[in-house]
């Protein structure tokens, strides 16, 4: 049949079959309910419509435009033209009985259906198509050309989906379109574009790219395999499945929801302008790329790995959560420096949330931010810088330098074998367990506590406040450790290792607790090496040079010995061996029964348990010193060699001297004083104490009312020349003591004993009174009085009065039971005292010779007794302000 330019329009109800074939340039209009069968070579090139009824193609159509109104157009495969287009409109439906291959279809009506059946279409060309129909059946679509074919239908088809070239979009911005539920091939472009959520568990694969438009959220659960680009473009990605995809592109305000180990490990993202990267699970990628500064993540508490970290334009801000939130970071081969920049990390908790950097095989330098970061340098030698968080710096290989260890407080630091770790601190830091060495660890304290107490790890630290003024606490591990003080007073603790402590300059403390600790204090200048001390809880331990001080810790028994300085050696509550060696040493055993050896010099000794045993074994005094024994039980003796005890506590206590010339004094109880041998000193202090003097020229302060001199031995030659010195109101010699001396500055009365005694004022106003003996009387620099009231005897009770001074208003008290001749009690009548050597007249009682000094007493005036003398005063007496010579005005009669 010959066409020409015209439309043939043929069909009913009944069916027709036509085997020939139809020619020329006009086209076909199937009418009618009925089946019109083609099953020739047609060769018309007219649109062949169908209205209604069934088009059965069985033969082939060179018609290029078809239009199926309201029936069906039914193909035998490859019956139409490769280029032909194919419009459903209406019900319109396209029937597969074999598998076709099309130009282009296109649909507005979403009721336009194409059955596949089992077969596969293949449409597209260089222009875009859009089909809002349905595809049905088991069959596939296949999508070829370099234009876009759009489907807005709920397509069911299940069989396999290919995009050969150009563009399958699934929607068109609004809430409809889907693929089948077949696998999908995209070696083109596969685009999705709905404003509403979309679950797609379709497997896709293939080499082409995957773009994201559209408001809503697609979720692919699928386990897809393809490895072309990725955009995100809008909306919301949901990958609950897997993607294979290389590169990820998200952009303007649209999001990647990762669900956990969803994308590739090797995996490049970049997120531009809001782009945003949100975490559902833990994920591993290659790169994160931020090309703007206004990307995020939200980690959500789940890690984000990033395997190998390149550079972007931007910086990126990542967000955490309740949760927690880690980043791990790991720097391409070709990435020198990596910096966390500025505060870029929200909702981020302290000392749980952490950020991991890994460097490369160049030389890194790695810095953290506010967060709480992981640096690893890698290979080279590399600078790390953690900032204000609670940071991890991993030392795996080279010579790495830690800027700012502590600075977040529980930093840590772990150094591998074969690598060496340089650390500056930023703050006082405090190892956990977390924190080991097995390389080469060095930390430089600047002024900050170090303590590495809990630090684990095959080898010790190495821990320096040199140069620093500050002084510091610098704790060691468990292992061989050496640690260096500063100038200032630090405190250096080693550990259980066998470790080395350097302290210089200013008052260092070193505590040792294994035998092979050292301890070097290389300043030897008082005024710069400070005071030193050790602490030892070792069995035996013996002070190095140029340390001070040794206390003894822990609880069992040790030996301390010190060395050439003037030692302080404190024991512990066991039974300690102290010895002092050279120097003014000061050794006290503290609880235990102790054994204390002073040596050479001015020692110490503090004795505080009935038991302790003093050893001082020098007898030489210009080597041995003069050595004081501090006591605080109830009776105490001093041993050999030591000079002097000093009592302590508050109890009443007995302390005894040696045959040395001793200086015993007491507490404020009541004491038991005894000196012994010797020329010793005794001062009872406060309370009303008992005072021994013994043998030798001893010397007794009295303090208190009720005090007790006790000289025993009477005998000059051994019992020697005793003196008191007393602060009391009014204070007498007791029997065997020589001298008394007035202390303090109020007034007080002295008076002797039977001996010759010389007793010696303060400087106020005293009264002194010789009693009997030849005394030596010396009033000091006030208005004195000098009392006679002792039988008279010119060889045996005659004293010396030293500084008789008229101006400072001196007087000389006459007792009249003894000066019988002078009943009057008052000052003497002036007719009563003459001065010359015999008295002229009856009433001339006192006489004075100036010549000699002497001052006598008369008893008759007669010259018929002779004159006794009873007192010497210097010769020729006289006012140093008015020339007048002694009169009767200095002597008062009582």
């Amino acid at each position: 049949m010959t066409l020409g330019t015209a439309t043939l329009t043929t069909g009913n109800a009944a069916g027709q079959f036509f085997a020939g074939g139809i020619s020329g340039a006009g086209g076909l209009s199937k009418q009618g309910t009925g089946t019109l069968t083609l099953s020739g070579a047609n060769a018309y090139t007219g649109t062949t419509t169908v209205n209604a009824g069934v088009l059965d193609v069985s033969g082939s159509l060179a018609s290029l435009s078809t239009i199926v109104n309201g029936g069906s157009l039914r193909v035998s495969g490859s019956a139409l033209a490769d280029t032909a287009a194919v419009t459903l409109n209406g019900t319109g439906n396209l029937i597969l009985a074999g598998s076709e291959t099309i130009g282009a279809l296109a649909s507005a009506a979403t009721t336009a259906t194409v059955t596949l059946g089992a077969a596969t279409l293949t449409t597209g060309n260089a222009a875009g198509q859009l089909f809002a129909g349905v595809f049905s059946g088991t069959g596939g679509l296949k999508k070829q050309g370099t234009g876009t074919l759009t489907l807005t239908g709920a397509n069911v088809y299940n069989g396999t989906t290919t995009i050969s070239a150009g563009s399958l979009a699934i929607g068109n911005g609004g809430t409809t379109g889907t693929l089948g539920s077949g696998a999908v091939t995209n070696n083109g472009s596969l685009e999705f574009n709905r404003s509403n959520n979309l679950i797609v568990a379709n497997v896709i694969s293939g080499t082409g790219v995957f773009g994201k438009f559209g408001a809503g959220t697609l979720t692919l659960s699928g386990a897809n395999t393809f490895t072309g680009d990725t955009f995100v473009f809008v909306g919301v990605l949901n990958i609950t499945g897997s993607l294979a995809s290389q590169n990820i592109s998200v952009s303007l305000d649209a999001s990647l929801r990762v669900d956990g180990e969803a994308i590739s490990n090797n995996a490049r993202v970049t997120l531009s302008d809001f782009g945003n990267l949100t975490l559902a699970g833990s994920e591993t990628i290659g790169t994160l790329i931020p090309d703007s500064s206004f990307a995020t993540v939200n980690l959500a508490g789940h890690q984000l790995t990033l395997a190998a970290q390149t550079a972007g334009l931007g910086t990126t801000t990542f967000i955490g959560s309740a949760g927690i939130d880690r980043l791990s970071v790991t720097l391409a081969p070709t990435l020198a420096n990596f910096t966390l920049v500025g505060v870029n990390f929200t909702s981020w908790t302290e000392g749980t949330d952490s950020v991991t950097v890994t460097g490369n095989a160049l030389a890194n330098t790695l810095t953290g931010n506010a967060g709480n970061n992981v640096l690893n340098g890698g290979l080279e030698n590399d600078t790390l810088t953690g900032g204000a968080g609670i940071d991890s710096f991993l030392i795996t290989a080279g010579i790495d330098r830690v800027t700012d260890l502590g600075n977040g407080g529980a930093d840590v630091l772990v150094v591998s074998a074969g690598a060496t770790g340089n650390a500056t601190l930023a703050g006082a830091w405090t190892a956990t367990a977390a924190s080991s060495n097995a390389g080469t660890a060095n930390l430089l304290a600047a002024g900050n506590a170090v303590n590495l107490a809990a630090a684990t790890g095959a080898n010790g630290w190495s821990v320096s406040n040199a140069g620093n003024a500050i002084g510091v606490s610098l704790s060691g591990s468990g292992k061989n450790d050496t640690l260096i003080g500063g100038t200032g007073a630090d405190n250096l603790n080693g550990g259980v290792g066998n470790d080395a402590l350097t302290g210089g300059d200013g008052n260092d403390t070193y505590t040792i607790e294994t035998i092979g600790d050292l301890v070097v204090e290389s300043n030897a200048v008082a005024a710069t090496g400070g005071i030193d001390t050790v602490l030892s809880s070792l069995a035996a331990y013996t002070l190095t040079a140029n340390v001070e001080n040794l206390t003894l810790t822990g609880v069992a028994a040790i030996n301390g010995t010190g060395n050439e300085l003037n030692n302080l050696i404190t024991g512990n509550a066991a039974a300690n061996s102290l010895t002092g060696g050279l120097g003014n040493d000061t050794l006290n055993g503290a609880a235990g029964i102790d054994t204390l050896t002073g040596g050479d010099g001015s020692d110490t000794y503090f004795i505080e348990t009935s038991g302790d045993l003093v050893v001082e074994s020098n007898a030489v005094a210009a080597t041995g010193g003069t050595d004081t024994v501090f006591s605080s039980l109830a009776t105490y003796t001093l041993t050999n060699n030591v000079e002097n005890l000093t009592l302590t506590g508050v109890a009443a206590i007995n302390g005894t001297g040696n045959t040395l010339n001793n200086r015993i004094t007491g507490n404020a109880a009541a004491n038991s004083l005894n000196g012994g041998l010797g020329n010793d000193t005794l001062n009872g202090a406060a309370g009303i104490d008992t005072l021994t003097g013994g043998d030798g020229s001893d010397t007794y302060f009295i303090e208190t009312s009720g005090d007790l001199v006790v000289e025993s031995n009477a005998v000059a030659a051994t019992g020697g020349t005793d003196t008191v010195f007393s602060s009391l109101a009014t204070y007498t010699l007791t029997n065997n003591v020589e001298n008394l001396t007035l202390t303090g500055v109020a007034a007080i009365n002295g008076t002797g004993n039977t001996l010759n005694n010389r007793i010696t004022g303060n400087s106020a106003a005293n009264t002194l009174t010789g009693g009997a003996g030849n005394d030596t009387l010396t009033g000091g620099l006030a208005g004195d009085r000098f009392r006679f009231d002792t039988p008279l005897n010119a060889s045996t009770n005659r004293d010396l009065i030293t500084d008789f001074s008229i101006d400072q208003g001196d007087r000389i008290e006459l007792e009249n039971s003894v000066f019988t001749a002078l009943t009057t009690p008052g000052a003497l009548a002036a007719g009563a005292f003459f001065i010359g050597a015999a008295a002229s007249t009856a009433d001339q009682r006192i006489l004075y010779n100036s010549a000699t000094g002497l001052l006598a007493y008369d008893a008759d005036g007669t010259g018929a007794t002779a004159a006794i003398g009873f007192a010497s005063l210097t010769p020729g007496l006289a006012s140093l302000t008015t020339g007048l010579a002694l009169s009767s005005s200095q002597f008062i009669i009582t």
